[in-house]
């Protein structure tokens, strides 16, 4: 109350001041303070109650929308703009093109190119040139010399649909029969040529997911030696493919040939052979259901005419392709040439005889898959059964040229094949395989020239894409000829060749190489009277670009 009391005091004072100044004189004045005056104020009455105003509530209307086009005049957008884009990876370098070259003891120099185009979407074509012979054997130096020589050129057009190929080719191959008397081979004519023609053009389908798919091939090749004997050929192969659904499908294979032989005498030759089948797949199932027909106007009875095959085989997968087992039953006519009998022994004699091989029957049950991983294997029985089955003999009185035999009864095989395959990584694989050949003749006493086991060892290392190491080893028994000459059968030695080959890259354009044939440098003789090389060593660089 005491601040209140000076307040009222001090305005009182202020009044009178004021007073005073706009009359212009202050009047004499007692200003009495009494600081212990009380003022007390009544008690003001306050109205706690609201007012009430009657507001009228207004009627209550549904809502309207008016829609009205409005026109927006937004600027013009640039025409040009960045967008933002993870850049595309660039294309590793594509060595279409390479060169490798080399030479090695028994003085042999070896080359091979391929020289092929860039990609494209489509085409492509390129050529292929190789060059490899020995001036000196395993007899007589230059008395066993060989060499090959080949050069061709292919394409091939991609369209939207097909696949349009097409090639031509050339190949040299020089060799000596050097399987005989040294004394006596330098008195005589030992050297034999071939050179082979070929032309071929083809055509399939680029999408083999299509309902129809199909592969239709067109070959011709001409064959001739130092000794006027010359074969043509016109071979043309169909397979096609008609899928129902994606458990059903129709295979057709058509094969035809049309061949001449001039040799002393002049034979035309024709085979066909058709072989339609359907196949189906059901849950753990599947089943090829078809049959071959074949015709031939070979003058041999047992495979003059028409001949009919069953082509039958199902498999039944029993532990989730871990095994599948499966049997089946089939026959065809096999076609023999003189180019197929050249490129098996080039030591062949004048005036030799071409023809095919009839197999009637083979019956065969086997089991196949893939267990710890990648480990792959495939064991397999069958029985067969031939007629004018062919074997290679030594001749009579030249033994040094072989003839071919044929056994006009029944020959039959039984044959048992074991492979394991392992991939241990990418940088390791390894592959071991086993065939067991057990042979019953009718009119000889042994199977000339086959052999009665075989088996084979492989494996490919890669060290760091830098050192890639082959090696291969295979062992063949069981050979036997017959010298006519002396009428008295031989027993060739068992065969175990090693074969190693290393590769270093110092870059991916350039590395060099070193192969070595024959490690164990065992002159064996795969034909009677003809050994082969030693050990032979080939060493050389490659360059791609």
């Amino acid at each position: 109350m005491r601040s209140f009391k000076i307040a009222v005091i001090l305005a009182v004072a202020v009044s009178f001041f004021n007073i005073a100044f706009g009359q212009g004189e202050i009047e004499d004045k007692v200003v009495i303070y009494d600081k212990e005056l009380k003022l007390d104020l009544p008690e003001a009455t306050r109205n706690f109650e609201k007012v009430h105003f009657d507001v009228k509530t207004p009627p209550t209307k549904p809502q309207e929308y008016k829609l009205e086009e409005v026109k927006l005049n937004l600027p013009n957008l640039p025409s040009k703009i960045k967008l933002l884009m993870m850049p595309d990876e660039p294309l590793k370098k594509f060595y279409g093109n390479y060169v490798k070259a080399g030479f090695g003891n028994y003085g042999t120099p070896y080359l091979e190119a391929f020289i092929n185009s860039k990609r494209s979407e489509k085409y492509l074509y390129g050529l292929h040139y190789k060059h490899y012979s020995s001036k000196n054997g395993p007899v007589g130096k230059s008395l066993s010399g060989m060499s090959e020589n080949l050069a061709e050129a292919y394409g091939k057009y991609f369209t939207s649909n097909q696949v349009i190929s097409g090639g031509i080719g050339y190949s040299r191959m020089r060799f000596n029969y050097y399987g005989g008397d040294e004394n006596l081979l330098k008195l005589q004519d030992i050297k034999q040529v071939y050179q082979l023609f070929n032309i071929n053009a083809g055509v399939e389908n680029l999408d083999k997911t299509n309902q129809i798919s199909y592969n239709l091939g067109f070959n011709y090749y001409h064959l001739s030696d130092r000794f006027k004997a010359k074969e043509g050929e016109f071979l043309t192969d169909f397979n096609g493919v008609y899928k129902l659904d994606e458990d059903r499908k129709v295979n057709v294979g058509a094969v035809l040939s049309l061949s001449n032989r001039k040799d002393s005498s002049k034979v035309n030759r024709a085979f066909f052979m058709l072989k339609p089948s359907y196949s189906m797949v059901m849950d753990k199932i599947r089943l090829n259901l078809g049959f071959n027909v074949a015709y031939t106007n070979d003058s041999v009875k047992s495979v003059k005419g028409v001949h009919l095959y069953p082509n039958l085989k199902a498999e039944y997968d029993v532990l989730d392709k871990q095994l599948i087992a499966y049997a089946g039953l089939d026959g065809e006519m096999q076609k023999n040439t003189l180019r197929k009998f050249v490129y098996d022994n080039p030591y062949l004699g004048n005036n030799a005889a071409i023809l095919h091989t009839n197999k009637s029957i083979e019956f065969f049950v086997g089991a196949k898959g893939h267990v710890i991983g990648k480990l792959n294997y495939n064991a397999r029985f069958s029985y067969q059964n031939y007629k004018n089955l062919y074997f290679f003999n030594n001749g009579n009185p030249d033994t040094s040229r072989f003839v071919t035999l044929y056994d006009k009864g029944n020959t039959s095989l039984t044959q048992l094949t074991g492979e394991l395959s392992y991939d241990v990584s990418k940088e390791l694989m390894v592959e071991y395989k086993l065939n067991y050949y057990g042979y019953n003749v009718s009119d000889f006493e042994y199977a000339w020239e086959r052999p009665s086991f075989y088996t084979s060892f492989s494996g490919r290392y890669n060290l760091e894409k830098k050192i890639f190491i082959n090696v291969d080893i295979y062992y063949i028994s069981g050979l036997k000829a017959k010298n006519f000459v002396k009428n008295e059968v031989v027993k060739l030695k068992p065969i175990t060749d090693l074969n190693l080959k290393v590769e270093y890259r110092f870059s991916p354009a350039f590395s060099a190489f070193l192969e070595f044939n024959n490690i164990l440098s065992k002159k064996y003789q795969r034909y009677l009277y003809y050994p082969v090389k030693g050990i032979n060593i080939l060493g050389g660089v490659t360059y791609s670009f």
